[in-house]
């Protein structure tokens, strides 16, 4: 082949450039193809799919209890799982929807969502503006 026979390096650049994209593609649907697998999909509505809560942080608690974790595991169990079933978008993941929005996905059927620790050990420290924390 002639040298003016060959694509310029450009067209070349841009054929790499555009498989690297697809592969790219192609790569990110599988792996959210995996993380949704046997997920239920819930549609968001338009303010929930908002732009703004893919940077927003996530809320987190932990609550602490005294007494024997064993005697109110089964009652909390139960409990979690009764909140679940009616509030289902509590054990979701959120991903990119087709459109563009973001989609709640969560587990059908039962799945263990619950479990208490009681090898974690616990100390709390007044700091010095008087609220307790954990370390």
């Amino acid at each position: 082949m002639s040298s003016s026979q060959r694509p310029p390096k450009a067209a070349l650049v841009a054929a790499l450039i555009a498989a690297a994209a697809t592969a790219s593609y192609v790569a990110s649907a599988l792996a959210k193809s995996k993380r949704t697998a046997g997920l239920k999909k819930l549609s968001l509505l338009p303010v929930e799919s908002s732009p703004i809560l893919r940077e927003a942080q996530p809320i987190s608690t932990i609550t602490f209890f005294t007494g024997d974790h064993r005697q109110a595991e089964k009652q909390l169990a139960l409990k979690v799982a009764e909140i679940l079933r009616l509030n289902p978008w509590l054990d979701s993941v959120l991903e990119e929807d087709r459109g563009g929005g973001l989609a709640a996905y969560y587990p059908v059927g039962k799945r263990k969502t619950f479990s208490v620790r009681g090898d974690v050990e616990v100390r709390r420290v007044v700091s010095s503006t008087g609220i307790k924390e954990c370390e």
